[in-house]
């Protein structure tokens, strides 16, 4: 994930907005919204031009991308 934001050239201001967002979704991983069709279950969140796919358990949140497309 970190890799996809790296070659997309985050700006120090979108590396925040990022950190933040990733920081609420800790607290509430309900924020971002199901993407269909995907198997087992991911969610879609978007931090100004980026998108954040991830997983979530009772006890972990699993980001898998981060980045543009």
């Amino acid at each position: 994930a970190v890799e996809g934001m790296s070659k997309a050239r985050a700006t120090p201001d979108e590396r925040v907005a990022i950190s933040n967002l990733l920081n609420d979704l800790c607290a509430n991983p309900q924020l971002g919204y199901e993407i269909r069709f995907v198997h087992p279950t991911m969610y879609r969140v978007d931090a100004g031009r980026f998108h954040i796919h991830y997983r979530f358990n009772d006890r972990s949140l699993e980001v898998g991308f981060i980045g543009m497309y």
